[in-house]
């Protein structure tokens, strides 16, 4: 069964809305921590550099659509929609990859959190995924600070998008460097027309995984 990667971007009316809508979110999050396993990851997470002090960026695994459409049904993520002013940016991807090394980072650690997302001419988004699980599993190999690393393809906008979770930004300073990383640039770099978003991002509340 395919996993679901689903990222949001909310933005709030001012820092003192988003303020009460992260409390909103640190509830779903306990929520989402109930639900069985079938979410293997919800991170509730701000920019690194919040430069505006008004943007949210949630990062939600599922098992199962299903799974996805019940937390949805949630109650405390209904009562977060009516917090609201627009309707939040989503993404819900199929997962291509995910791979892993030991137990999942906690919160407490502060663990360093990028995302990105690449698009790629049309008819070549499969082609780069295969260099970017290439990349993942290279990475929780040869940089040991990798924790997860997680692909997914976005098959109508030509888009990849992948969440690196890594013990430290150091870490991701190693993993640019590594021959994963230049072995996927020369994989499918010359298919690539843009970076849609390369965000360095804080977890403040939810779980990295199970």
């Amino acid at each position: 069964m395919t996993g679901i990667l689903q990222i949001t971007r909310l933005v709030c009316e001012s820092a003192e809305a988003r303020g009460k809508v992260l409390e909103a979110l640190q509830h779903a999050a306990i929520d989402a921590a109930s639900q069985d396993g079938e979410i293997e990851q919800y991170l509730v997470t701000t920019p690194l550099e919040d430069t505006s002090g008004v943007d949210i960026y949630v990062i939600e695994e599922f098992t199962s659509q299903s799974a996805l459409e019940c937390h949805q049904a949630a109650q405390t993520v209904d009562a977060l929609r009516n917090m609201l002013s627009a309707p939040p940016e989503t993404h819900s991807n199929p997962i291509a990859i995910k791979t892993t090394s030991g137990p999942p980072l906690l919160l407490t650690t502060s663990p360093a959190v990028l995302l990105v997302g690449i698009e790629y001419k049309p008819g070549t988004s499969s082609n780069a995924v295969t260099g970017w699980e290439k990349m993942a599993e290279g990475a929780v190999k040869s940089v040991p600070g990798v924790n997860v690393f997680t692909v997914a393809k976005d098959a109508e906008a030509n888009i990849v998008r992948t969440v690196e979770v890594l013990d430290s930004w150091d870490s991701l300073n190693v993993l640019v460097k590594t021959d994963a990383a230049k072995n996927n640039i020369e994989h499918n770099g010359k298919d690539r027309t843009g970076v849609k978003s390369a965000i360095r991002l804080r977890a403040v509340a939810g779980f990295v995984g199970r």
